[in-house]
């Protein structure tokens, strides 16, 4: 749950690193 909150879909735009932490 916590990387529910990390990883916020409305927040993986523009930002590799974070896309990939998205598709975990």
């Amino acid at each position: 749950m916590e990387r529910s909150i990390f990883v916020d879909p409305s927040r993986c735009i523009g930002c590799g690193a974070c896309l990939a932490a998205c598709r975990e």
